[in-house]
């Protein structure tokens, strides 16, 4: 669903994520911006405090309201043992040292958001209208150390219930789904949570779920605790898994309206050794981040030389934070393009995404995965600002 935002306001949730540590209300022709310092909004604090204490017991009826009141249009709920605020929010994806915004400016702003309140050591994450707690990125990183259970489902009917402990993702499976036995297979590690309930033919339900992921965490998330959660963290979500080699389906361009290119180069990508494949992946995205302007950034232009070696650097730190950033704003356009498409400054949004994309892509352990997708996510971005780098690709290519 696009989310409308006028530009300013988009302007200034772009400012909010990468790190402004000050909010101004932008200028208008009736309020010219003033050249005075910055009027610093209070902080609300990071986390909440969650109202009532988890019961081992508690029962589907518990939760009847997530479907009737604040979450009654979808949600994604994740559920984390032995963790802080500051922890759980990075491992989700959020930056805890950035402003938090008003719920409300977060959904139109079009980035994914998550709020957290706490007890003890257990924690529960409430985001909006996202599907970011069914990634199996995410569902690692917030459960190392201890045990997560995320509840999702959206006006649409997708749903999934997913459990996963200590990094690994036990389960993940469609609460309403009545063939889905809850009892044997990868679900048996569910079995110890189920005592007293009764579930319906037509699958667990929502209130089902979030009742068994409280009995699994000890968390229990009421209707308060929701309605307490005014502001959020705007997220820089988590950098999704390269994709590995499938002998069944080697890497390929397929590209309407341009099929002979797209053959004729994916013939020549695949036939170049490993080494010419390393540095035609570091030179397409040289090419596309030096367009979008990020190739004077001292992250950036430290890996740019590495990504070329047998082993490219992993992106960590500062430059992870870059590339996810990128990512996120460029997600947000779409979230909230409108029918005119993208304004100018979206388009440059989007091109600057395209090319961490590459970036990233150009990581890979695979040298042939690593050339095919950096120069893919390198094409996009380049077409933004008008720039054909296929043929640029093919000469490199060429001359070995």
């Amino acid at each position: 669903m696009a989310r409308l935002l006028p530009p300013a306001c988009a302007a200034l949730a772009v400012g909010l994520l990468l790190g402004a540590g000050t909010v101004t209300a932008p200028a208008t022709a009736s309020s010219p911006q003033r050249a005075t310092a910055p009027t610093v909004l209070a902080a609300p604090p990071i986390s909440g405090a969650l109202a009532e204490k988890g019961s081992p017991s508690v029962r589907p009826a518990s939760y009847a309201w997530a479907e009737q009141g604040a979450l009654g249009e979808g949600a994604c709920v994740t559920f984390v043992t032995n963790t802080g605020a500051r922890t759980v929010l990075r491992e989700y994806g959020a930056v805890p040292e950035r402003r938090m915004v008003p719920a409300e400016d977060a959904f139109w702003s079009g980035f994914d958001s998550v709020a957290v309140a706490t007890a003890g050591r257990s924690a529960v994450l409430v985001s909006d209208n996202s599907f970011e707690c069914t990634r199996p990125e995410v569902l690692r990183a917030v459960s190392r150390g201890g045990r997560a259970v995320s509840v999702f489902w959206n006006v649409e009917y997708d749903n999934a219930f997913s459990y996963a402990v200590d990094g690994r993702v036990v389960t993940s499976f469609d609460m309403l789904d009545g063939t889905v036995s809850l009892t044997t297979g990868a679900n048996a590690a569910l079995k110890p949570f189920l005592s007293g309930l009764s579930l319906s033919r037509q699958g667990m339900g929502i209130p089902a779920g979030l009742a068994i992921a409280e009995r699994i965490t000890g968390a229990r998330l009421t209707a308060a605790d929701v309605k307490a959660m005014t502001h959020v963290h705007l997220m820089s979500p988590l950098l999704s898994d390269l994709p590995r080699p499938d002998p069944t389906a080697p890497p390929a361009f397929d590209w309407d309206g341009d099929r002979e290119r797209a053959g004729r180069l994916t013939t020549l990508l695949r036939a170049a050794p490993p080494g010419l494949q390393r540095r035609a992946a570091a030179y397409v995205v040289r090419q596309a981040v030096t367009r979008a302007g990020f190739a004077t950034r001292p992250a950036v232009r430290a890996a740019l030389p590495r990504l070329a070696s047998s082993r490219p650097p992993a992106l960590r730190g500062p430059l992870q934070l870059q590339v996810r950033d990128a990512l996120a704003a460029e997600s947000a356009v779409w979230m909230r393009s409108t029918s005119d498409g993208p304004t100018r400054a979206d388009r440059r949004l989007l091109q600057q995404g395209r090319a961490m994309q590459a970036l990233h892509a150009a990581t890979n352990r695979n040298a042939e995965l690593a050339a095919f997708g950096a120069a893919r996510a390198a094409r996009s971005s380049l077409e933004v600002a008008g720039v054909d780098v296929v043929p640029l690709l093919e000469a490199y290519l060429t001359a070995g």
